[in-house]
């Protein structure tokens, strides 16, 4: 199963109720991050170490180390776009998945990430609607 396939099917199945519901008021955010669970640093890190193009899946599932592994061309395709990381902050948790807005200079996505134990389950990212589209509130 690709990226592109798990991130089709996490929303086939619902995963992110709305994306324009994930971005939070201002008050809000400072509350969520404060909140933030374990895995903010770790998808930090992780997202630090898929810019490299080689990343280290020793802690992904053998299934998304494969998946990650076969669609790095599009990944390595995506950080040259999307430019310096500005913001990672904690949505909500569905279904088992951490679900944060993640800010690039040139993009904002939707990331998930999902743990069993120490291992990475589930990972996936979609773009996130820019502020102020129908449904968001500015971040400030």
């Amino acid at each position: 199963m690709t990226l592109r396939t798990t991130l089709a099917a996490a929303l086939a199945a619902g995963f992110f109720t709305s994306v324009s519901a994930l971005s939070a008021a201002p008050a809000e955010a400072a509350a969520l991050q404060s909140e933030a669970p374990a895995t903010q640093p770790l998808l930090e890190a992780t997202i630090a170490d898929l810019r490299t193009g080689e990343p280290d899946t020793s802690n992904f599932s053998p299934e998304l180390a494969e998946a990650v592994s076969g669609q790095q061309a599009m990944v390595d395709q995506f950080f040259a776009q999307a430019g310096a990381l500005n913001d990672v902050i904690y949505q909500t948790s569905q279904q088992g998945a951490d679900v944060y807005l993640v800010e690039f200079e040139n993009v904002r996505t939707v990331w998930a990430i999902g743990m069993e134990g120490e291992t990475i389950t589930a990972l996936a990212f979609q773009q996130a609607p820019p502020p102020g589209a129908a449904g968001q509130q500015p971040q400030e």
